[in-house]
């Protein structure tokens, strides 16, 4: 196995492993609530963790959507189509669409499917499922402490949360946050540097953060920012206006022709440029 397999193996690891349950009642009166794109910023994130759907297996192995599974991927698609809707509700939400395979009448995967509906590789799909647990329960715990916790700030303390669990990344982020200096994932990355090595003990994170707040407080590097996939972008838009013209092809098979070779002649000019051996 690769590295590369190896990290991906691991990470889909935390994602099953840090899961929450889903509701006792997932299907019942009130789960099947299906708020707006519009009202679900006004949530609370306990409104929202009983009114959306929660990950879950697939309850069907049919190729078309059962009615009960077609509402379930409504009611994420209309989370997943707000703007504002917070990082964790888009990971929660990928990630009931992906376990319970609610792509699954319309395409193939759901790499394609975040790729062909949302503009998303799986790459950052990836990103969002494996923080939104974290997330969900630092909020859900923290209440009022944490009202504007940011992905950056979460993706900061997974390496902690699958080292020594949830409640040591939670623990952590009450001391900073009732210490007099803004969290953001630079400092939390600070903190978690000054830690000791071995089993985890509140009373040392506690003592880290105050080593932190009295020293010269350096801060790790920050990560350039990173800049929209305009591969995938792009190789959406191409895939969309292929499926039109393909769709079109019968009718006109003359024209249709001639997109197939300018299509396969840009092809050739991409590999062209490729670096030997690449």
């Amino acid at each position: 196995m690769s590295g590369l397999d190896d990290l991906e193996a691991q990470a889909e690891q935390r994602r099953r492993t840090r899961t929450p349950p889903p509701p006792r009642n997932p299907h019942g009166t009130k789960a099947n609530v299906q708020p707006s794109a519009a009202g679900l910023a006004s949530l609370t994130a306990e409104s929202v963790a009983r009114a959306l759907p929660a990950p879950h297996e697939p309850t069907a192995s049919t190729p078309t959507l059962a009615a009960a599974e077609r509402n379930e991927l409504g009611r994420c698609e209309t989370a997943l189509r707000a703007a504002d809707v917070a990082f964790w509700i888009r990971g929660r939400m990928f990630q009931t669409i992906r376990d319970a395979r609610l792509y699954r009448e319309t395409h193939a995967t759901f790499e394609e499917y975040c790729l062909q509906t949302w503009q998303r590789t799986a790459r950052r799909v990836n990103q969002f499922i494996e923080a939104w647990p974290l997330a969900e329960r630092l909020i859900l715990e923290l209440g009022t402490i944490v009202p504007k916790i940011n992905e950056g700030q979460v993706r900061a303390l997974l390496p902690l949360a699958d080292e020594h669990g949830d409640a040591a990344a939670v623990h952590l982020y009450r001391a900073l946050a009732q210490a007099d200096v803004q969290v953001t994932a630079e400092v939390i990355k600070a903190v978690i540097r000054l830690l000791p090595v071995g089993p985890w003990d509140d009373a040392n994170a506690d003592k880290a953060v105050a080593a932190y707040l009295v020293g010269p407080r350096v801060l790790p590097a920050a990560n350039k920012r990173e800049q929209p996939d305009q591969w995938a972008t792009t190789l959406a838009q191409i895939t969309k206006g292929v499926d039109r013209l393909a769709a079109a092809a019968a009718d006109d098979p003359e024209r249709a022709r001639t997109v197939a070779d300018s299509l396969e002649a840009a092809a050739a000019k991409i590999r062209a440029r490729l670096p030997q051996g690449a």
